[in-house]
């Protein structure tokens, strides 16, 4: 999409624009004040959506109001979600997680989790495809 306007605030660490507002006494996300001066507030537990992908933008055009859920799901459809190794906090490699589904049935979930330092529970959603869905 483009015709992206870049707020031109510091940035969070994940890209989006911070505004301080004196009138509540905290900062707050640029995005949004624009969102809510063109629409009015947002509703409690509602969140600014943007159709562009691009965090720093508040281009009116490219904001969108949303629950978390919808979030969520723009980001998986775009493609935006980390996945396995790169999720952050894995214990398992991607080559790991072939070689548990490879011996399902030859060793136990309790098993495998003592042998890859994991809980039997994680052993049987890699089985079942709960995790790891993308290999």
């Amino acid at each position: 999409m483009s015709n992206c306007i870049e707020s031109t605030y510091p940035r969070h660490a994940f890209g989006h624009a911070r505004v301080w507002c004196p009138d509540i006494k905290k900062q707050e996300y640029h995005h949004r004040l624009v969102w809510a001066e063109h629409n009015g507030p947002i509703p409690k537990g509602m969140c600014i959506r943007h159709t562009c992908d691009n965090p720093p933008c508040i281009n009116i055009d490219h904001l969108k109001i949303g629950t978390h859920k919808d979030n969520m799901r723009d980001m998986v459809a775009r493609g935006r979600q980390r996945k396995g190794i790169d999720a952050g906090g894995s214990k398992l490699t991607e080559q790991q997680v072939l070689e548990i589904r490879a011996l399902q049935g030859v060793k136990s979930g309790v098993e495998l989790g003592l042998e890859y330092g994991v809980n039997k529970n994680n052993i049987y959603y890699i089985w079942k495809r709960k995790i790891w869905k993308h290999i």
